[in-house]
């Protein structure tokens, strides 16, 4: 598939999961299917993968910075669905409006733009260390 950002192709990363119960067990184990652009270093997420990803807390995509200007560039970019070809739709995400989305409203896949994997990450991070500290906190009182 090509980039829908740059004239880069995006490669395959599979990303072994493994959902675990309340006590920890693991209940299921899947491969979820990331294509990263080696060029930019833009995630490309079928649809509903962002929330399996998220969902897990997962940070094993590196999405480095190709660079603060290019990044910026990328962002404002418009660019077509590598599974459509149709045009992205640029939505905030949810959780920090800060991070745009694209989003194809065909098959609805999602496109981010490096760094932009990396910001959801620490978000999951902070939301997690969050409710350690919360935790720890009702323990002690």
């Amino acid at each position: 598939m090509n980039c829908p950002k740059c004239i880069g192709k995006l490669q395959r990363k599979d990303v072994e999961v493994n959902e675990t119960s309340g006590d920890g067990r693991s209940v299921n184990t899947y491969n979820l299917e990331v294509d990263q652009c080696f060029s930019c270093g833009g995630v490309w997420l079928d649809k509903d993968e962002l929330e399996k990803y998220t969902k897990e807390r997962l940070t094993v995509v590196d999405s480095p910075s190709v660079g603060k200007e290019l990044d910026k560039e990328l962002d404002l970019k418009e660019g077509n669905c590598p599974r459509c070809q149709i045009a992205l739709k640029k939505k905030p995400y949810k959780k920090d409006s800060s991070i745009t989305l694209d989003i194809c409203e065909k098959c609805g896949g999602v496109w981010l733009d490096s760094t932009e994997i990396d910001r959801i990450e620490k978000l999951q991070s902070a939301g997690l260390l969050g409710s350690i500290i919360k935790l720890f906190k009702k323990d002690k009182n």
